[in-house]
């Protein structure tokens, strides 16, 4: 019978024959040369030739199938066999001194061979595709067919007994991809390729054989113990159990498998996916899909783990499970060989990666392999449970939702639900104390529907909520799982259940609820809420927990962009509620518990507020009552915390107002819920706090921040607050019971928006007035260096000072100290009035000068009186006086009540009206005032002291209250007169220093109580002073000496006595006669003719005593002294004064003796 090939045939077969191979030319595989594809639809190409060449001889194309099956396979057979021996014996049968190239061809002769059957049954399969004799005896002409092919059937069994299993392969999981490059790496890789193509192209040859129209008698059992008897079927059960062998082999020898794949090259990969394929598409019956049919080998294998007892088999056919093979467990590889194949569905026929094609899911096996898992909960470890749930969630995001593994992992973990899952060897928290904040907490939730590609440090609770988050929210739309789901969450935690948990157990209970949460099922949140008021009852440290749950629902819902406002209203329920407690607590133990979930509550709203995108979910409410309580009752370092996060929380929103120029409605009512909620709970503290010696460096940020979202939104807030923007800089910034630290730092602020600054000045008309007030207020209490060089900066640029007073841009940068740059300011203040010629500009730049310093006077007093250190009041007189002395002019307005100048002097120089009753701290003031007493002294004779009464008391008030006047070389006073008397730099003019003398000798020389020190400072400056000037300082001395020493009963007469010997022994040592002469006679001449008349006895005691030392001065006076004593005898009218007359007897006799006694001398 003739069987020649089918003419018409379209396809021709060519040399080029596909077979495994991961080294050389990819595209000549199975798959990727479409030789699957066509196998798969009987489309293989034919052999058009005559004759074919296979193994080096030459056969029939027509008769092969007939003729030479036997031969073929017993060539196969030899050439495996010296293939093999060279491969694993490392013995050389071929007879060649290049072996490797004998392998190669022997290789593709297989191959060729094989496929060369496989296309000449398809071939006669095609050509009598129209007649099906399998329902019904065989005909007597297609006897020889079903003969043929059950030879054919039969070589092929005997073909894989001979050569064997592929899990029998020596040594085949320690290849490692086939990388060596050595020759016996080489033999070792064509020789398990090699396997692989025979067996494939057997399977292709069954597969080809179940399509034969004709009806076998007769089947070859390949494996006697499986049910089916179906070559075919039977061999691929051998080959899925030879490959999940083989993955469970290697499973063993790699120690990191989550980076391993169980395919040991590419080519057993493409093997798998033929595998599926051949499967699913040829599969008559469903029951023998292929995860059917890795299921039922799985099963197999499971029973050589259990050490199930094996049955006996012919010698003529294969065990299903050998002898040799030994499975101690199997679930674990098996999870991990089909997290690995499941991908393999998305590769098509042809070997193209298709991310679009939905795999087929195998969630049977997988839930037998769990089932198999959770048989005993008591003997399940943790290390076993994170590797299986770690290749189901692999499983997972390919397959489509199902609860036939969700729901038993379910009840498993609510039953562990107190465990903390912690393994030797990898470090895993406490989940109680792995969360330390909400935010954390969050992120772990959300990042559980992420993909994971490693297990890291994730414990098998980690690895199961995100296996139930990815289900659930793949399962959204229908929500079928969650209803599956949602009775066993909800029954299994009754209150006295959630009671009794551990502290970890109830963070793992919340964890569950958030997972499903963050998944989409949101009606969870009500049952979170519950939790927490269940919770509410227990330890803080489990209350630490309920409320961060309660903020990381909130942050899910954030995420969402959806409002929370009934879980921010529960929350702020707890929060006032233990506001209170601690408040009215007095167990510092216990606060400091309070204080614990308080400060768990701030900062999760801290977070909360940060993860905000525009604050627009009314998160504001959050800012409840209790925080007005908590603020007034805690301690420094919790109130400066909680006012941190509070100033956040406010610059956040500032930060998203200034950056959002149009805000829709929705949007603007949040904000100005903001602001009311601040100034209704916050704000009463901020300004109390304001007003204390020590507040917080937080409270001055939050009022300027509030100021500008005031400002901001001033045209809807009349409403809201009876507090605006410029009320708020009022208080802040000009109150002169705020804090100056506040205050400027406030004002800084505030000049630094531009908008807001505008704002302020269109509102109050004397904004440059008011700032320079507050930067002066700042200035005494000596704020901060750098903080007060900045405001000054800052005033500068924006007060109208820059404009009155141009120079002062020049300190604008300056890098002097502080003290320095305000003694500048002063100076050109001082100095831009002097060099104004025009009256009425001056005198608009003093009443402009007025609004400025108008409260210094106030400010300055209540400062002093405050102070009793040294440096304070040391600091603050130098500050007057600088001003005083450069700004006298600028500052003194006559005929003005309100005149600053007379105030300042009035209430800061008289020490014991500051401290009434305090002689310690009078007298360290009295030393600071005339440590700085020039200051004064200088600014007064600016003024027009020669008609201004105000400068000569101001002068004598100053000096007499103070007894500055003194001889001391550290006296300012005597260093200003010798400056003076000489001339000097710093000294006052001559003029000015006469009038200096004349207030020192009208109020203090001729002032017995005060005077004895300032005699000797007068004296001391008159021996000093050049001789021009020595007249008039002497006219002063001598006067108010005479003056004083002519009262009688004075104290000071013994002490002025000694001082006018000290004084007339200077002039006759130190002076020549005539220049003595010109000093002392008009003095002389003026005591004559004043004193003598109407104190005889103490007037010619002076006499007397100036003789002793300048007897010619006094002889020339004589006629003087005589001249007088007759004009006052003649204006008596009473003839002559007998006791004047004897008086001067005695002087002129006492004159007499002394010139006679001094003539003798010389």
């Amino acid at each position: 019978m003739d069987f020649d090939s089918d003419s018409s045939s379209t396809g021709h077969f060519v040399e080029c024959f596909p077979s495994f191979d991961c080294k050389e030319n990819r595209n000549n595989t199975y798959l990727k040369s479409k030789h699957f594809s066509q196998c798969l639809d009987f489309q293989l190409p034919l052999w058009n030739e005559p004759s074919v060449i296979i193994f080096d001889k030459s056969f029939s194309s027509s008769f092969v199938l007939w003729n030479d099956v036997k031969f073929l396979f017993g060539e196969i057979k030899k050439y495996f066999f010296l293939t093999r021996t060279l491969a694993v014996g490392k013995t050389n049968l071929f007879q060649s001194v290049n072996p490797l190239m004998e392998v190669q061809k022997y290789r593709k002769c297989t191959v060729k061979a094989l496929q060369f059957l496989l296309s000449s049954l398809q071939h006669i399969i095609l050509k009598h595709r129209d007649f099906d004799t399998r329902h019904c005896s065989i005909s007597s002409n297609y006897l020889p067919f079903s003969k043929m092919f059950f030879s054919i059937m039969k070589e092929i069994k005997n073909l894989l007994i001979f050569i064997g299993r592929i899990s029998s392969v020596s040594n085949l999981v320690h290849i490692m991809d086939f990388k060596e490059t050595s020759q016996s790496a080489e033999y070792y890789y064509h020789y398990v390729h090699l396997y692989l193509d025979i067996w494939w192209n057997s399977i292709t040859i069954l597969l080809t054989l179940n399509n034969v129209p004709f009806r076998i008698e007769k089947f070859e059992s390949f494996c006697n113990d499986l049910d089916q008897l179906d070559p075919f079927l039977q061999v691929i059960s051998l080959v899925l159990v030879d490959y999940i062998y083989i993955a469970l082999k290697k499973f063993t020898e790699v120690s990191s498998y989550c980076y391993h794949s169980p395919f040991l090259c590419r080519c057993f990969e493409d093997f798998w996916v033929m595998l599926i394929k051949v499967l699913d598409i040829k599969a008559a019956d469903g029951k023998y899909s292929f995860w059917n049919m890795f299921h039922n080998a799985v099963q197999n294998l499971q029973k050589v783990s259990e050490k199930e007892k094996m049955i006996d088999v012919p010698i003529d056919a294969f065990l299903l499970l050998s002898q040799n093979m030994q499975c101690e467990q199997i679930i674990e590889p098996c999870l991990w060989l089909i997290s690995h194949i499941a991908p393999l569905y998305k590769i098509d026929e042809f070997g193209n990666y298709n991310e679009l094609q939905s795999p087929k899911s195998g969630y049977g096996v997988v839930k037998y392999l769990v089932h198999s898992v959770l048989k005993d909960i008591s003997e399940i470890k943790e290390k076993s449970l994170r590797s299986t749930l770690f290749y189901i969630l692999n499983l997972i995001t390919i397959w489509e939702p199902s609860c036939e593994i969700l729901l038993p992992l379910a009840d498993l973990y609510i039953k562990k639900i107190n465990e903390a899952f912690s393994m030797p060897g990898i470090e895993v928290e406490g989940l109680v104390y792995l969360f330390n904040n909400s935010i954390s907490w969050f992120q772990y939730i959300d990042n559980l529907s992420n993909t994971c590609t490693t297990l890291g440090n994730e414990t098998s609770y980690d690895v199961f909520l995100r296996i139930l988050c990815k289900q659930l929210i793949k399962d959204a739309n229908d929500g079928n799982l969650w209803r599956s789901l949602k009775g066993r969450v909800y029954s299994k935690f009754p209150p006295k259940k959630i009671l009794e948990l551990s502290e970890i157990g109830l963070q793992n209970c919340f964890s569950l609820i958030l997972a499903v949460a963050t998944s989409g099922q949101l009606e969870v949140s009500d049952k979170i809420c519950d939790l927490a008021f269940i919770i509410k009852t227990s330890s803080s440290r489990k209350q630490l927990i309920s409320w961060k749950a309660l903020f990381v629902l909130m942050h899910i819902y954030q995420k969402k962009s959806l409002e929370f406002n009934k879980i921010i209203a529960k929350a702020v329920d707890f929060f006032n509620n233990i506001c209170s407690e601690y408040s009215a607590a007095r167990d510092s133990a216990h606060k400091a518990n309070l204080m614990k979930l308080l400060i768990v509550y701030i900062d999760s709203m801290d977070e909360l507020f940060e993860q905000s995108y525009d604050l627009n979910l009314s998160e504001y409410k959050l800012i409840g009552s209790g925080f007005r309580t908590l603020l007034f009752s805690c301690g420094i370092s919790e109130m400066n915390y909680v006012l941190r996060v509070l100033l956040n929380i406010l610059t956040k929103a500032q930060y998203i107002a200034n950056e959002k120029h149009n805000m829709n409605n929705v949007i603007h009512e949040q904000y100005l819920g903001l602001l009311e909620f601040t100034f209704k709970h916050i704000f009463p503290f901020i300004e109390h706090i304001s007003f204390t010696n020590t507040p917080p460096i937080y409270v001055s940020d939050i009022a300027a921040v509030l100021t500008i979202l005031s400002y901001k939104f001033a045209s809807s807030m009349s409403n809201q607050t009876t507090h605006n923007f410029s009320s708020l800089f009022l208080l802040f910034g000009c109150k002169d019971n705020v804090n100056s630290s506040i205050t400027s730092q406030y004002i800084c602020a505030v000049l630094d928006d531009e908008y807001l600054l505008i704002g302020l000045k269109e509102k109050i008309p004397n904004f440059s007035s008011l700032i320079f007030q507050s930067w002066l207020k700042c200035t005494i209490d000596f704020c901060p260096f750098r903080q007060m060089k900045s405001f000054t900066q800052k005033i500068i640029i924006h007060s109208d000072i820059g404009d009155i007073f141009p120079k002062v841009q020049n300190i604008i940068n300056s890098e002097n100290e502080f003290q320095n740059i305000v003694t500048e300011l002063f100076h050109i203040m001082g100095q831009t009035h002097d060099e104004i010629t025009d009256l009425k500009h001056k005198h608009k730049l003093k009443l402009k000068m007025y609004d400025y310093f108008q409260k210094y006077v106030s400010m300055i007093s209540t400062k002093i009186k405050k102070s009793h250190d040294n440096s304070t009041l040391s600091y603050m007189y130098k500050l007057t006086s600088c001003l005083v002395e450069y700004c006298s002019p600028l500052l003194y307005m006559k005929y003005n009540s309100q005149n600053i100048l007379p105030q300042l002097f009035d209430n800061i120089l008289i020490p014991c009206a500051i401290f009434p009753k305090d002689k310690h701290a009078q007298s360290v003031l009295s030393n600071v005032i005339k440590e700085h007493i020039l200051g004064f002294i200088r600014g007064l004779f600016k003024l027009d002291y020669k008609n201004e009464k105000f400068v000569e008391r101001s002068l004598k008030d100053v000096m007499v209250n103070n007894a500055c006047i003194n001889s001391s070389l550290n006296n300012p006073v005597f260093k200003l007169c010798l400056d003076s008397a000489h001339g000097r730099k710093g000294g006052l003019k001559w003029d000015e220093f006469q009038f200096l003398l004349g207030v020192i000798k009208n109020y203090i020389l001729n002032n017995s109580l005060n005077s004895m020190s300032t005699f000797e400072m007068i004296f001391e400056i008159f021996k000093s002073a050049p001789l021009v000037k020595k007249p008039d300082i002497a006219s002063v001395l001598l006067k108010c000496t005479f003056e004083t020493y002519m009262k009688q009963g004075i104290s000071l007469s013994e002490y002025l006595r000694n001082l006018m010997c000290k004084i007339f022994i200077y002039f006759k040592d130190s002076m020549d006669l005539n220049n003595s002469k010109k000093i002392l006679i008009p003095i002389l001449q003026w005591f004559i003719q004043e004193k003598i008349p109407w104190s005889s006895a103490r007037g010619f005691s002076v006499l007397n005593c100036f003789l002793e030392y300048l007897p010619l001065i006094l002889s020339d006076l004589i006629p003087f002294v005589i001249k007088t004593i007759e004009q006052v005898e003649n204006n008596r009218g009473f003839g002559e004064d007998i006791t004047l007359r004897n008086h001067l007897k005695n002087t002129v006799s006492k004159l007499q003796e002394k010139l006679s006694n001094d003539r003798k001398k010389n």
